[in-house]
């Protein structure tokens, strides 16, 4: 409908007639007539309203579509394959040992050990009183004692199997003036005593090299005191057939306080 308006507009201003001046000047020649012109011009506006018209007065509303619902399916994932162990290296198959051929031990050939003389004397043991008075000169031997001789040079006269008798060192010469031991105080106060046996190296010369404890009196006080005068003593030393030769002797001391 809007279209046919603007159509029929278009054609009444094409066809509308121009007005002619109502006069014309006396000897003035005829101009001819614009009708024609404004007719042309007429038909194009014409056309122009009429192309406006035919312009639709609004764009169409474009269709709206409602969203479509999107379906979602969860797949589970593949389950991760274990991995394949790797087969266990095979064994090393221990190889076969061959049977060593066993070596019979030699026979050990005994070295001949030197013999060494063995003498038992009796030696009187030394009386420590308690009291230090002046002792007289040692009684003669009484107790019982042992030796054993040094080793020796060898002789030819060893390899017969024939050795010379030996005589054990001795304490008793009276030039030998050995005092006795001192009783330790402390050892008085507390009433310790007894008897102590010593095992002493007397050597060529008749001084003493070593002194070990064989037996304790039971008292460590009384087994040094006798231990460190003994070490200063002098003995006669042992002799095997009219020669000097070291020995090892045991000296008894006694520490008695009833005396």
């Amino acid at each position: 409908m809007t279209v046919n308006l603007c159509f029929l507009q278009a054609i009444a201003v094409a066809t509308s007639p121009q007005r002619q001046p109502a006069f014309r000047r006396a000897g003035s020649q005829p101009q001819p007539s614009p009708s024609g012109h404004w007719l042309g011009l007429g038909l194009v506006v014409a056309l122009h309203i009429a192309g406006l018209c035919l312009i639709p007065d609004s764009q169409p509303e474009a269709k709206i579509t409602p969203p479509q619902a999107i379906m979602v399916n969860w797949i589970a994932a593949p389950a991760a394959k274990a991995p394949t162990p790797a087969p266990p290296p095979a064994a090393a198959q221990p190889k076969p040992e061959t049977a060593k051929p066993k070596t019979k031990p030699l026979p050990q050939v005994a070295k001949p050990k030197p013999v060494l003389a063995t003498h038992s004397e009796t030696a009187s043991p030394i009386s420590v009183p308690a009291e230090p008075a002046p002792a007289p000169a040692p009684p003669a031997p009484v107790a019982a004692a042992s030796a054993e001789a040094a080793p020796a040079p060898a002789k030819s006269s060893e390899a017969d199997g024939n050795q010379a008798p030996l005589t054990l060192p001795n304490l008793n010469a009276d030039y030998l003036n050995n005092p006795p031991p001192a009783y330790p105080s402390i050892s008085r106060q507390l009433g310790e005593q007894g008897k102590v046996y010593l095992r002493v190296l007397v050597n060529v010369e008749g001084n003493v090299e070593q002194v070990a404890l064989r037996k304790s009196s039971g008292y460590e006080r009384l087994d040094a005191a006798a231990q460190e005068t003994v070490k200063k003593w002098r003995f006669v030393p042992a002799k095997r057939a009219e020669q000097a030769v070291a020995a090892w002797v045991v000296v008894p001391i006694s520490f008695s306080l009833e005396g």
